[in-house]
């Protein structure tokens, strides 16, 4: 069956829109018709057209819309039935209309169904608007502190913080319109959003961000706090308040351009980001599809980026900073060949960094100017699959990847919208493969500076190799139904070689200066799984080859053991216990440090709402040759309880309750000079969350 809406005769001939998906009934069907358009308003006439008359004997036509029965808004005039909207509007969005045949012994059988679009008021066929607001009020009851060198800054409080936010999204057609803004208030000065930049100058409510973006078609204007940029050495994920413009052209190319403020900001200043010339970025992106027809096969990307800063650190980010200026051009190439086998990305750019003269970091002092300095970086990144879904059985497939790596920056390399280390190179090759439950990695990696191999400059080289696998057992040699005593077996190996390629002449570098350290690194791991209860036991260890001339006794040894236990004996009980001791032994001095600790935790959640947490710790650390012991006791204890109001509508609120104590003492000893040192401290700390929306 199918269902039309009915539209004036003058715009021709109807279109049939769908066809509904329950089969016809002694082929009795309808259609759909409208005059085109996918979406209709809420007052346009609907229509459904029968294929058949219907006889009274057979039974009547009854219609749904939503589960609301409608059939008596429709007037039957032959085999059409109309709706009159002036008596009940459709409802917007996208309500579904079902179609019955009811027999005279009231026995309904359904004869279609399909789905309308129908616009909001005003014509949107989008509109939706999300505010919300979050509350928490986090606060300290009581505190006990020893000695009196321990008391806190407070001794007690009730701080007020709170975020409210605002969503909305409008769309018709090609055009949409999205806006987000946030505001964030502190009752405290000290939390204000700007309080490091600012002091006590910082507004206590200010705003944290704000975008809008608006749709038309293949266009995209965003402005307010974007982020820009895939070119991973020239601008990548930079992210600040600006705009930015997007065109698609068609399904070849994608063009993009934008101009942002030169470092992270917030608060009401600069509300549009680009109040100060001499601290923007602008940048610039052209990316083609090489095949068209097949997107994300072959990918061309074109970058440019012309950027200054002034002397300014981002908002939550402290820093020493100097003016600099950079520009430059990279292309960035995707590839998805052999039906998704072989995967390549490789990028190029080419930038040129200045750093203007800058009277305050100079401080009067002599400096010597750096030259504006054209420099490069590139990268590749390989991956081919040489088994890709090879079937071993049934339920387990094996795969079997290669890949290789290569990142190279220049001296001097530095753009002002990306952080990258220059003077560096780094390879890696990796091998990657699952053979059913089994799964294994290998890796071998070199790393190098100074590449320019000036003399004078000290270079070091990096060689690592790594190894990581993991082996169920069960999974095996277990079958459907494994036992609970085959355990998964896990190993890590890893291994680092740091060294001096070269000892620069007048550099003053002693032959104990001249790095050459390999550190040895292995983590076997054993767990079972019985039931309600997980168990296993960890090893680190950990060697530390010193090889540098007079120091090749520097020698350190770590060996870290963890075995654990976790039980969840009743669905709304959590239990677990874990055990660690650690030796740690220096070959140059002789000197053996031990460590040994305890946890206990418990989480129990008698009602759905609660939730009671508790953990302890108890370490003790000491040395083999008795010079020194410690031991340290801490004890955290917190219920927590999350409360949900009936909602009215899609609105409601919701919150959670927290009362948290916890307690530490700790002791240390020197036993050779006799000299003790006691602290303890307890806390109780409060904390109110709401979330209205």
């Amino acid at each position: 069956m199918q269902i039309r809406l009915g539209v004036p005769r003058t715009l021709g001939a109807a279109l049939l829109v769908g066809a509904l998906s329950a089969p016809a009934q002694d082929d009795l069907s309808a259609r759909v018709e409208t005059g085109g358009a996918e979406w209709i308003s809420r007052r346009d006439p609907l229509e459904v057209v029968l294929s058949r008359p219907v006889p009274e004997e057979e039974g009547r036509i009854a219609v749904l819309l939503d589960k609301s029965d409608l059939t008596d808004l429709f007037d039957r005039s032959g085999l059409i039935l109309r709706y009159r909207p002036k008596l009940r509007p459709l409802p917007s969005g996208e309500p579904e209309l079902v179609v019955f045949l009811v027999t005279p012994a009231n026995e309904w059988t359904e004869i279609g169904r399909t789905k309308l679009k129908v616009r909001l008021p005003g014509g949107l066929e989008q509109a939706t608007v999300t505010p919300k607001i979050d509350v928490t009020l986090k606060g300290q009851l009581g505190e006990g502190h020893e000695p009196e060198s321990a008391a806190p800054p407070r001794k007690t409080f009730q701080d007020l913080t709170g975020q409210a936010t605002l969503g909305v999204e409008l769309g018709r057609g090609v055009w949409s319109l999205g806006y987000q803004m946030a505001v964030q208030g502190a009752q405290r000065q000290e939390e204000a959003l700007r309080f490091p930049q600012e002091g006590t100058g910082a507004p206590q409510v200010d705003l944290s961000s704000w975008a809008t973006k608006i749709g038309a078609g293949p266009a995209t204007l965003e402005w307010g706090h974007v982020s820009f940029g895939e070119s991973r050495h020239l601008i990548n994920s930079f992210g600040s308040r600006g705009g930015r413009v997007s065109l698609a052209l068609g399904g070849v190319a994608r063009v993009a351009a934008t101009a942002l403020n030169g470092t992270s900001i917030v608060g009401w200043d600069n509300f549009l980001g680009l109040a100060e010339a001499r601290h923007r970025v602008y940048a610039g992106t052209l990316g083609v599809e090489i095949v068209p027809s097949a997107p994300g096969t072959l990918r061309v990307e074109g970058t440019f980026m012309d950027g200054s800063l002034l002397p300014l650190a981002n908002f939550n980010q402290g820093s020493v900073t100097d003016a600099e200026k950079s520009k430059g051009a990279g292309f960035r190439l995707l590839a998805n060949l052999l039906g998704g086998r072989f995967r390549l990305e490789g990028g190029f750019a080419r930038n040129r960094f200045e750093a203007p003269p800058d009277p305050l970091l100079e401080q009067g002092q002599q400096v010597v100017a750096l030259a504006p300095t054209w420099r490069s970086a590139w990268y590749g990144n390989v991956a081919f699959d040489i088994v890709k879904g090879a079937r071993l059985s049934e339920t387990s497939q094996a795969n079997v990847t290669l890949a290789v790596r290569r990142d190279r920056v220049d001296p001097q390399f530095r753009s002002v919208a990306v952080s990258v280390q220059s003077d560096l190179q780094q390879d890696a090759i990796e091998l990657t493969a699952g053979l059913g439950p089994v799964t294994a990695q290998l890796l071998y990696g070199f790393n190098e500076d100074n590449l320019a191999e000036i003399v004078s400059i000290l270079k070091t080289k990096t060689k690592r190799a790594q190894a990581q696998a993991a082996l169920p057992l069960g999974g095996l040699f277990g079958g459907a139904s494994p036992s609970w005593w085959l355990p998964q077996l896990t190993y890590g190996f890893g291994r680092t070689h740091q060294y001096a390629a070269n000892d620069p002449p007048g550099g003053g570098f002693q032959p104990t200066h001249l790095p050459d350290q390999v550190s040895l690194n292995h983590t076997p791991g054993v767990e079972w799984q019985a039931g309600p209860a997980r168990f296993g036991w960890k090893l680190n260890y950990s060697d530390q080859d010193n090889r540098q001339t007079g120091r090749e006794t520097a020698d350190f040894i770590n060996t870290a053991n963890i075995g654990f236990v976790a039980l969840q004996p009743f669905t709304f009980l959590d239990l677990g216990l874990e055990y660690g001791n650690e030796r740690a032994a220096a070959a140059e001095t002789g000197a053996v440090d031990r460590t040994e600790r305890y946890q206990a935790t418990v989480a129990l959640r008698p009602l759905p709402p609660l939730s009671l947490t508790s953990n302890g710790v108890l370490v003790d650390t000491g040395n083999e040759a008795g010079t020194s012991d410690g031991r340290t006791w801490t004890v955290d204890v917190q219920a927590a309880w999350r409360f949900e109001p009936p909602r009215k509508g899609t609105h409601g609120l919701s919150g959670q309750l927290l009362l948290r104590y916890a307690y530490q003492q700790s002791r240390t000893r020197d036993l050779v000079f006799g000299v003790e040192t006691f602290r303890k401290t307890w806390v109780v700390n409060s904390g109110v969350s709401l979330s209205l929306f």
